[in-house]
């Protein structure tokens, strides 16, 4: 192995580790944005359980001033009795709190169910805060997590991208010249590569003897006529 290429596995290593933490930069900020999300969507589920709630808590106070309304007419109905001097008027007032003092019992049991949902139902909403406070909390800590990591990551790519041109410098501008072009056509890694068994082990196909004779010269860089990457034997 002649010293460019050496110096081009070298300079391929360092590109792939910058690559690899300039992804996890992209990716990070994505990452923070699906958490939200999960975070968001963890509120809206807590807020349909309390909306729930809620519900119930109307549903029993609009009973009660239903019952309370009831009872307020039975007792007008009783002052009119003590009042009325007509057998028939009485008789009818008489029938008519009776079917309404029905009606309140059935609506006091009714609403005695209601109580005990809303009892049942505010421990598992109490269940559901928790819940969501703990599910809330971790997401949090991973956002956290991300955010410290995104520190990390933002000098190790300062330090990535220095040891790049480091390694850039000490390349023939041959060399240098033909990796860079490869490299900002947007080729995926690698793009140096072994020769091997008259192939191409970045593509895979068969090299011409004509590019294969280039080998003879370690000054200049052999590129793959299939893929473009630069090879070595």
């Amino acid at each position: 192995m002649n010293s460019p290429i050496s110096l081009l596995l070298a300079l391929q290593d360092k590109d792939v580790k910058l690559a690899a933490i300039k992804a996890k930069l992209a990716s990070a900020p994505i990452e923070i944005q699906n958490i939200s999300k999960e975070i968001e969507s963890a509120e809206k589920r807590f807020e349909e359980h309390k909306a729930e709630f809620k519900s119930l808590e109307a549903k029993a106070a609009n009973m009660r001033a239903e019952r309370k309304q009831l009872e307020e007419k039975i007792a007008k109905y009783r002052k009119q009795m003590l009042e009325t001097k007509k057998n028939d008027d009485y008789l009818a007032l008489n029938d008519e709190i009776n079917r309404m003092s029905a009606k309140v019992s059935d609506m006091e049991s009714v609403e005695l169910q209601a109580m005990m949902d809303i009892d049942v139902g505010r421990e598992t909403l109490e269940e559901h805060k928790a819940e969501c406070e703990h599910d809330i909390a971790i997401l949090n800590g991973r956002i956290w997590e991300i955010k410290e990591q995104l520190a990390r990551l933002e000098s190790e790519y300062e330090d990535a991208q220095e040891q790049v041109a480091e390694a850039e410098g000490k390349l023939p501008e041959i060399f240098l010249h033909a990796y860079s072009k490869i490299r900002n056509s947007g080729k995926k890694f690698p793009i140096v590569v072994k020769y091997d068994g008259e192939k191409c082990c970045g593509c895979f196909l068969k090299v011409s003897p004509e590019v294969a004779s280039k080998f003879s010269d370690p000054d200049q860089p052999v590129l793959c006529e299939q893929c473009g990457r630069i090879m070595y034997t």
